[in-house]
């Protein structure tokens, strides 16, 4: 059996400011042992949407499609139409910045979003312009002719000051115009009210990235994919490539003898808005249900190949365990703090 795991934010550098004790008093043995018998390669930075985009053989010049795969994912139609994700937010400023929260900190209900929509929907009527949402939390614009701009992913900007990640290229001014309408409407609509009032935080933005058609995916990885990301799901569907929402645990990956592609992005978040606590508990969730499991099959010879990588904006990770490396005993275990240090060191996000 072969095995990619695909895990964002595993290896956060060590920062000069947030995340600067993730590594205090962390356990987990498993893990530390894959890693030291992999062998290791340093890659270039990446997120993980261009590392999917990469993986599935695309190429684009400003944005990765991700709002009509990730339509395509929640078992909607794109068609052949030009869509935009439009992230619920919350935009917070403080003393020069402005900070994001995204939708997964919000607690956005379906009622909620069908209201919002609804009224973003009578507001733009007549001006070539819709919006859409299959769940809460993604919202998405459907507009009559593209737009020629340039966007960061939303989970590149979370938890960060939005500043230095503004629309560019040449109709910037005419995505800003429409984000500053909404803003409007957001801010004065009773929801907001009602949230606020209840000590809620509000939904008063969005957050505009992935804008595209839907594009013709030429590579089709070998095996099964298993993510709980649209993006992940929508390429695996526009190549037909069989695919699973993430299973309770390595277990059920393991049963099956064919070519795996396991997204795990439980730390991104975390990672994203600097909780060194909730990063720290997520990464030992996945000790007990991903890695406990996976070392025990390769000590036993059932897991034949196991490619693990650490995807970080500046500095990525690749670990690759053949067979051979069940018989390394010399290489000794280091903690995760180990391979941390190897990483260039960097200066944290401005979160100020």
């Amino acid at each position: 059996m072969q095995l990619t795991l695909v895990i964002p934010d595993l290896i956060p550098p060590r920062p000069q400011g947030a995340l600067t004790d993730v590594y205090l008093d962390l356990h987990a043995p498993d893990l530390a042992f894959l890693l030291a018998r992999g062998k290791r390669r340093s890659m270039p930075g990446t997120s993980l949407e261009n590392w999917l985009g990469a993986r599935f053989g695309l190429s684009w010049e400003r944005n990765l499609p991700a709002a009509p795969l990730s339509l395509l994912a929640e078992h909607g139609d794109p068609g052949e139409a030009w869509w935009l994700c439009v992230d619920p937010v919350h935009l917070a400023a403080h003393q020069d910045q402005v900070l994001l929260t995204g939708p997964e900190a919000l607690g956005i209900s379906r009622a909620e979003a069908e209201q919002w929509l609804n009224a973003l929907n009578r507001h733009f009527a007549g001006e070539g312009v819709s919006f859409h949402h299959i769940r809460p939390d993604r919202w998405y614009a459907r507009f009559a002719t593209p737009l020629v701009v340039e966007n960061a992913a939303l989970m590149e900007v979370a938890g960060r000051a939005i500043n230095d990640h503004l629309p560019r290229g040449e109709q910037a001014r005419r995505l800003m115009r429409l984000v500053n309408e909404i803003q409007m409407l957001l801010f004065s609509h009773p929801l907001n009210q009602t949230r606020e009032a209840a000590g809620r935080p509000t939904v008063n933005s969005v957050w505009a990235w992935g804008g595209g058609r839907l594009p013709t995916v030429p590579i089709r990885p070998n095996g099964r994919l298993w993510a709980d990301d649209l993006l992940a799901q929508g390429l695996a569907r526009a190549t037909h490539m069989p695919h699973s929402a993430l299973p309770r645990d390595a277990r059920s990956v393991i049963e099956v003898a064919d070519s795996h592609l396991v997204v795990l992005d439980a730390l991104r978040a975390p990672a994203a808005y600097g909780d060194a606590d909730a990063w720290r508990r997520s990464l030992r969730r996945l000790e007990e249900k991903w890695f406990a499991p996976l070392a025990h099959a390769f000590r036993k010879g059932r897991l034949t190949s196991l490619c693990l990588l650490a995807l970080d904006a500046c500095h990525s990770m690749e670990f690759t365990l053949t067979g051979q490396a069940r018989w390394k005993f010399w290489r000794r275990v280091r903690p995760l703090s180990h391979y941390a240090k190897a990483a260039p060191r960097i200066a944290a996000p401005d979160r100020r």
